[in-house]
């Protein structure tokens, strides 16, 4: 029996168990998935729990909020697609060493490109967050386009993701969401907005990053037909943000069910050295929707 486990808070909201079931039974691998949740309150919790995975045998285990960059700090080892995104969010049990990766970027990226084809060169792209969803996204979005703006609510936290992705090529621009109103030409000229942060999550799914008068003067804007908004957000499937932005005419809306199952994949391979046939991933989404909605 192999066991792998989803660290964070918190994590009841997760359906990660269903899809790690459904990907063992394709790879007939007798295989066990669970949820610990680790109280953000208790500074030792996380390290207990990272020395009881590894010494109880976990072949490894998916980090979600708020431990991403957090987490980097435990390990023996940081693979290098995980240092160029500055955050981890699988951590593989090798022989007792444990190894962060970032599954994230792939994930978010097969997303973005099977639901609104490839970023192009002169795309803009506005993305709300600076935590380790955010840099995921930043990461694969920077290889395809430089036109990229970021807001958040720390300035502390903006300053050093511009420190850190800010190069010859790609000069960051970071503004605090308090600022949004005054850069609205950047929502207005964007081709794609993304939430990366969990405003909308479940059990506060009720809010949006975007107030609904900024929404509402991208709907009126001549150049709002054709835009792409994607949420991480996998619970509620359909959150406030994308319900919203559907009001737009022509707009495209993707929640994060399928990024979540496209790193899941990536990481349930890393864990068993397995290789997951092709299957259909319409149908394990409406498979987790209903678990979601149930």
């Amino acid at each position: 029996m192999k066991i792998s486990g989803l660290i964070g808070d918190p994590v009841e909201h997760s359906v990660s168990p269903i899809l790690f079931k459904e990907l063992s039974e394709l790879c007939h691998i007798e295989y066990s998935h669970v949820k610990i949740r680790i109280p953000k309150e208790n500074g030792r919790a996380l390290n207990r729990a990272i020395s009881a995975m590894r010494g109880l045998n976990f072949v490894g285990f998916n980090v979600t909020l708020p431990y991403k960059i957090e987490i980097m700090k435990y390990l023996d080892e940081i693979d290098q697609s995980a240092r160029s995104v500055g955050a981890v969010n699988t951590v593989v049990n090798k022989d007792g060493r444990l190894i962060g990766y970032n599954t994230d970027e792939y994930g978010a990226i097969s997303t973005i490109e099977q639901n609104f084809g490839k970023i192009r060169t002169s795309d803009n792209v506005v993305i709300f967050g600076a935590g380790g969803a955010s840099r995921a996204v930043l990461s694969g979005l920077q290889k395809s386009t430089k036109n990229i703006t970021v807001f958040n609510r720390s300035k502390r936290r903006l300053e050093i993701l511009q420190k850190d992705f800010s190069s010859s090529e790609l000069i960051l621009d970071c503004f605090s969401l308090s600022e949004l109103e005054q850069h609205l030409d950047r929502l207005l000229d964007a081709d794609l907005i993304i939430n990366t942060t969990s405003v909308g999550m479940h059990p506060d799914d009720g809010g949006s990053i975007i107030p609904s008068h900024i929404l509402s003067k991208i709907m009126l804007a001549n150049n709002s037909k054709g835009k792409k908004f994607f949420d991480v957000v996998f619970n509620p499937v359909d959150t406030e943000f994308l319900k919203q932005s559907r009001k737009i005419s022509g707009a495209k809306a993707v929640g994060g069910l399928q990024m979540m199952i496209y790193q899941g994949i990536k990481a349930f391979e890393l864990w068993t050295g397995k290789k997951v046939p092709d299957f259909n991933i319409h149908k394990m989404e409406i498979k987790l929707e209903r678990a979601i909605n149930g």
